[in-house]
């Protein structure tokens, strides 16, 4: 038997419910993964309260998170290549639980270097950021970009990994996480509490925009002709981009296999640094669910259950 978070019903954190379960085997093309660390994505919020059932559906009961580092502990009838015992990170279908199933085509070795706990922020939030900035933003070097909600789970990669490419590089963030933002190479940081990006001057080729709401329809202003907002919270206008002659998009998906080393690579080596100040036992799943809907804490927030 094994711990895992179940949810019964739509609602507020107080409706995740750790409970006993049997520990699943593996199918053909699957692994079972001895979770380590389970990232809390805002996703999982949103899934758990209903607000994302049009776009990803539940059914009742089920085991939220996606998120995952941990051990390989069995493999399924016909994977080959992986082994029992060896340290991965990757997506999973109900991550917060001491085991989880994952398939083969989105489990992913660990390099060298990599903890797991760093590990576990790459899905979601440094995969996201990847599809973001290259993907859909195709930046390139020389470049400038605007990043909203910096010093969150995706922002601080999409800062970093936007430095790597040559970019210059906008973001705003919260008076406390200035200095962090400065720190992971930002060339200009804006405290969003008095600065409106509707008020700057500056324009950009890309906006990242981590926020939505109010920050994202001001972020338009801030684009040059032909630029691109890139959103991961909410679709953009498609009205509101017509009308300036821009593009707004929606990052949906994953990115590649070979993106997900190539960051995983760059994190060992010390290109990318994270931060998660924020790390729950799995009794404590209602209030990491609580702290990652604030949106206003640094890096990503963690479940660490092994």
């Amino acid at each position: 038997m094994m711990k895992t978070v179940f949810v019964h019903s739509f609602g507020w954190p107080d409706v995740l419910s750790v409970e006993s379960s049997q520990i699943p085997a593996p199918q053909p093309g699957e692994l079972l993964i001895e979770v380590h660390y389970a990232g809390v994505l805002p996703l999982d919020c949103a899934i758990r309260s209903g607000f994302a059932q049009a776009f990803f559906p539940v059914e009742f009961p089920y085991v939220p998170g996606f998120a995952v580092s941990g051990v390989v502990a069995q493999l399924g009838p016909d994977v080959t290549g992986f082994k029992v015992g060896q340290f991965v990170f990757g997506n999973v279908k109900g991550a917060y639980s001491e085991y989880a199933i994952g398939k083969e085509t989105e489990i992913f070795p660990m390099s060298e270097n990599l903890g797991f706990k760093e590990a576990a922020m790459i899905p979601g939030g440094g995969a996201s950021a990847w599809k973001a900035l290259f993907h859909i933003g195709n930046l390139q070097e020389d470049q400038k970009v605007l990043i909203t909600g910096a010093a969150g789970g995706v922002g601080q990669f999409a800062v970093q990994l936007a430095k790597n490419r040559g970019a210059y590089v906008l973001a705003t963030a919260s008076p406390s996480n200035i200095s962090f933002v400065e720190s992971l190479g930002a060339d200009l940081v804006f405290d969003y509490t008095k600065v409106k990006l509707n008020e700057l001057k500056e324009k950009v080729d890309l906006v990242i925009d981590n926020v939505g709401g109010e920050v994202q329809n001001q972020a338009w202003s801030i684009l040059k002709k032909s630029g691109k907002l890139v959103s991961l919270v909410q679709p953009p206008s498609e009205e509101q981009a017509a009308l300036i002659g821009v593009t707004g998009a929606f990052v949906m998906g994953v990115p590649h296999r070979k993106d997900f080393i190539a960051l995983a690579n760059l994190m060992a080596s010390g290109v990318i640094k994270t931060e998660a100040p924020n790390v729950f036992d799995l009794d404590s799943v209602r209030q990491a669910h609580t702290k990652s809907e604030l949106r206003h804490g640094r890096g990503r927030v963690l479940l660490k259950i092994k």
